[in-house]
This record gives structure tokens, C-alpha cells and sequence, in this order.
């Protein structure tokens, strides 16, 4: 449910910014890349925020409400990289996949070692297996571990 959140928001993040005369639909390929990026960004912050009000409302802990919205996150930006293989590279219109990925994990990781970055980083791990660089896509071509 938290993947096809993220990818609604994003897509709507694209609406707000044509109502306010903000996208780049007709721009250069920097300014559509930009847009791309603070789509992204749009749909991380609005999972992300409210994680404490959510947990004081339902009882919850705040790090485990925090941890599945960061998962979640994560394998929507797996998503991502499932739906667009073949086409990882920047184009036109978007920035390559990794750099698109290394924006989320630093806004839901920053440069911390955290549990949904290893479950994530253990399906890219894996998806490698399947799909040659999938394993770089999540921390670029110096992957820090192996399995």
C-alpha cells in the first residue's frame, strides 16, 4: 500500500506543479530532472512526515511507524528500479535511477546504517542476482557489502 502511496504522490507532486506554473514540462532536461527529483522528494516527506503524531494517535511505537514508512520508501524506490529496467540511465525527461534512489536514501537514511536500509539493501543485493548493476543502484558501484 505504501509503494503505490509513494508513486500517487509523486505523480501528484506533478499536478501541483503545473497548477502553479511550476513544471517543467516544456523546460531543458536539467529542469525536468529537477522536477523529477523534487517529486520524489514530495512523496518521501509527506510518507515521512507525521510519524509521531500517527504513533501518539494509534499507540504505536514512533521508530516502528518510522521504520515501515522508511521500508516502504525503500521498495518503492525497488519499484522503481523493477519498472524502469532497462532504462536505468538518465534520459531526457528523468535522472538516472541511482541518482533518483540516492536522493531518497539520503532524505529517509541519511548516511546512517539503518534497518529498512539494510532490508533494502539486501533486495538490490539479490535483484543484482537477477538483473546485472541492480545490486549498485542503492549505493552506487562501490557497494559496501556482500552477501
Amino acid at each position: 500500500m505504501l509503494v503505490s502511496g509513494w508513486a500517487m504522490l509523486h505523480e501528484i507532486k506533478h499536478c501541483i506543479c503545473q497548477q502553479d506554473g511550476d513544471s517543467s514540462t516544456d523546460g531543458d532536461m536539467e529542469a525536468k530532472h529537477a522536477e523529477e527529483l523534487r517529486c520524489d522528494a514530495y512523496a518521501t516527506s509527506f510518507v515521512m512526515n507525521g510519524v509521531t503524531d500517527y504513533a501518539n494517535r494509534s499507540g504505536e511505537d514512533r521508530s516502528l511507524v518510522k521504520r515501515k514508512r522508511a521500508t516502504g520508501i525503500y521498495f518503492a524506490a525497488f519499484a522503481l528500479a523493477l519498472l524502469s529496467h532497462g532504462a536505468w540511465t538518465e534520459s531526457e525527461s528523468h535522472p538516472s535511477i541511482e541518482s533518483r534512489i540516492e536522493a531518497i536514501r539520503q532524505q529517509v537514511s541519511g548516511d546512517v546504517l539503518d534497518e529498512p536500509l539494510l532490508i533494502a539493501a539486501l533486495a538490490f543485493v539479490s535483484l543484482g542476482d537477477v538483473l546485472e548493476g541492480a545490486s549498485a543502484l542503492l549505493f552506487g558501484s562501490t557497494v559496501p557489502f556482500t552477501v
